[in-house]
């Protein structure tokens, strides 16, 4: 899912000229599902859909393993992780939407 979370925040870009703010994971979740309240995906298009087993009760995008995603953009756009099957970030098991795997 880390890929689709990267085309999809392009496609946001594509459309509003900047990816989606990130203030919170959940708000990406909004904004990428077009259920943002607060007016930053005003057409309000659906870049990506979701599974509710792909979120928690607080609304966050979660990996297979029930952790959020953690997400951020650099020089190269949307870098997305996963901490992967041990659960925690900065581990060799970590996955992203850049792996070659």
């Amino acid at each position: 899912m880390t890929t689709q979370i990267s085309i999809a925040s392009t496609l946001f870009k594509e459309e509003y000229g900047h990816y989606p703010p990130i203030t919170d994971n959940a708000k990406l979740h909004q904004l990428l599902d077009a259920n943002d309240v607060d007016g930053e995906n005003p057409r309000r298009i659906q870049f990506m859909s979701f599974n509710k087993k792909d979120n928690n009760s607080k609304g966050e995008i979660c990996d297979p393993w029930k952790t959020p995603y953690l997400i951020t953009y650099d020089d190269k756009g949307p870098l997305i992780i996963s901490a992967g099957p041990d659960k925690k970030f900065g581990t060799k098991d970590d996955i992203t939407n850049r792996d070659s795997r």
